[in-house]
């Protein structure tokens, strides 16, 4: 019987940018982001039942799964935007977080946001 060991790399760098509240100026909202952050995520496929969770309008062909040891989150009240991750310079934005508890691990949908 062999005992062969492969080194897991399953994660791949990325930029989470997040805002962090914002003022009103001039009777509109206008956020504060802060510096793009680099995190590793697991970048998976959409499951058949997660592209029911896309919100209506929202592209599939640009949508993939995140796992992260951390917290995303999600807007507030149309007040703060959800999070967003930059991977190889395409934007992509927090559109559900999963109920996934394994491993201490946070799940969450994005889709490509579109310029």
């Amino acid at each position: 019987m062999f005992k062969i060991k492969v080194p897991a790399h399953f994660t791949i760098p990325v930029s989470l940018s997040r805002a962090s509240g914002g003022v009103w100026t001039d009777g509109k909202w206008v956020e504060t982001v802060l510096p793009p952050t680099k995190i590793s995520v697991s970048w998976q496929a959409l499951t058949p039942s997660d592209y029911r969770l896309l919100p209506e309008g929202e592209s599939p062909l640009g949508a993939f799964k995140a796992f992260w040891n951390g917290t995303f989150v999600t807007g507030v009240d149309g007040q703060y935007r959800s999070d967003h991750l930059i991977v190889n310079g395409i934007n992509y934005k927090l559109v559900a977080i999963l109920d996934w508890t394994s491993g201490g691990y946070t799940a969450a949908l994005f889709t490509e946001l579109k310029p």
